[in-house]
């Protein structure tokens, strides 16, 4: 998916994008879930959005996530939550089913440690 910018110049990550240069943005210049972010803080919308104003786009982005399920069962505030869905785990089933944590890419023995104790809560 291709993103415009909303501003003459955005800085996301450290990375500063000027419109003069490329207007556009993509999952080639930086993670997705950064472009997420970006999108829901008005820096940057979807081709061809209507909004123009940092505050349309964050309520345009507002209005789509009420429309949208959740892609997980997990709270946000869960622990390693990112690097679940990294492995494809989206329900306390699935993450069950795992039982070494550790096989999982992104989690080392402390990290399934603290997830574990998480989930004891």
């Amino acid at each position: 998916m291709k993103y415009e910018l909303v501003s003459p110049t955005v800085v996301i990550k450290g990375k500063k994008f000027k419109k003069e240069n490329s207007r556009f943005l993509n999952d080639s210049q930086l993670p997705a879930k950064d472009l997420e972010a970006s999108y829901a803080a008005g820096f940057i919308k979807p081709e061809g959005t209507k909004a123009k104003t940092a505050d349309e786009v964050k309520a345009q982005y507002l209005q789509e996530r009420k429309e949208v399920k959740p892609i997980c069962d997990f709270p946000n505030d869960m622990p390693f939550k990112d690097v679940l869905l990294e492995n494809k785990i989206l329900t306390y089933e699935q993450l069950n089913a795992v039982g070494d944590l550790t096989t999982l890419k992104g989690i080392g023995k402390a990290s399934a440690e603290t997830l574990t104790q998480w989930l004891k809560k």
